[in-house]
């Protein structure tokens, strides 16, 4: 069966984490930043209203696990799993407010972080869907990181330089991805957008929210890059160039609408059989 490579990049509250969270095959397991980010998951079945998603989750479907319990999770047989495992690494985010600006050092969530995935190839993946949400924020904890690890390579003359600090940052989150994509499951990762001025040319863009020109390109990483948005307060994700979104499109499937549903059924049912 083809394994999914999905990016999937929008504005906050397009629906990004509930169609893919409450639609994509199960079991599933959940890396989450964003704290609370997986509240958009009703606790009841509600009546679905016209142009909403129906989702095949409830809150009671998804167990919540502490980092290091990973490695036994991964033992398991899929059967033995519940809907959703999800793993918050959210709440690793402990820093303490200073008076002092700039990058916040902190090395122990990222470090945990590697330790914990790494489970995911040294054990197994009895998972059939692997997420990333979002990535931007999984992008702080490597930042905070390499602030507390590696402070000279970020500086130029003692200055933080963002020409030496992004391209790393960047280069990291590529290599996660591409672990994950490494794994025998389907794999998306979500996150947000941001609106830019290419230098160049003074295109204006609506582009992943990556540091570093990695951004141009981020989507040639996946094999599925899908913008998410609403249409009349439906959730849709575009397909292909629409406006200031550009670069976005897939491999596989073929012949998608321009705007399509934001469900795994409407994009991938007529190819994939779960």
């Amino acid at each position: 069966m083809k394994l999914i490579r999905e990016g999937r990049f929008g504005p906050p509250k397009a629906f990004k984490t509930g169609a893919i969270v409450g639609t994509y095959p199960k079991p599933m397991l959940v890396l989450e930043y964003n704290e609370g980010g997986l509240d958009v998951i009703p606790t009841t079945a509600e009546p679905v209203q016209k142009d909403r998603i129906k989702v095949d989750c409830l809150q009671s479907d998804i167990t919540y696990i502490e980092p290091g319990q990973l490695g036994v999770w991964c033992a398991k047989k899929p059967t033995d799993l519940p809907k959703v495992t999800c793993i918050d690494f959210s709440r690793l985010k402990n820093y303490e407010v200073t008076a002092s600006y700039g990058f916040q050092p902190y090395k122990d969530a990222f470090q945990l972080m590697i330790d914990t995935i790494n489970n995911l190839r040294k054990v197994g993946c009895p998972w059939k869907t692997t997420v990333i949400d979002p990535a931007d924020d999984l992008t702080e904890l490597i930042i905070s990181h390499m602030t507390a690890t590696n402070r000279a390579a970020m500086e130029t003359k003692g200055t933080i330089n963002p020409q030496r600090w992004a391209p790393m940052a960047a280069g990291k989150l590529r290599q996660i991805i591409s672990f994950m994509h490494g794994l025998p499951a389907h794999s998306v990762v979500i996150i947000h957008d941001t609106l830019k001025e290419v230098e160049q040319t003074g295109e204006i863009k609506i582009q992943p929210m990556i540091v570093s020109q990695f951004r141009d390109k981020f989507g040639a990483d996946f094999s599925q890059f899908l913008y998410a948005t609403k249409e009349a307060d439906r959730p849709v994700v575009l397909t292909t160039d629409k406006g200031f979104v550009k670069g976005v499109g897939c491999r596989w499937p073929a012949n998608l609408p321009a705007v399509c549903g934001a469900d795994f059924q409407s994009i991938y049912g007529k190819e994939l059989l779960i």
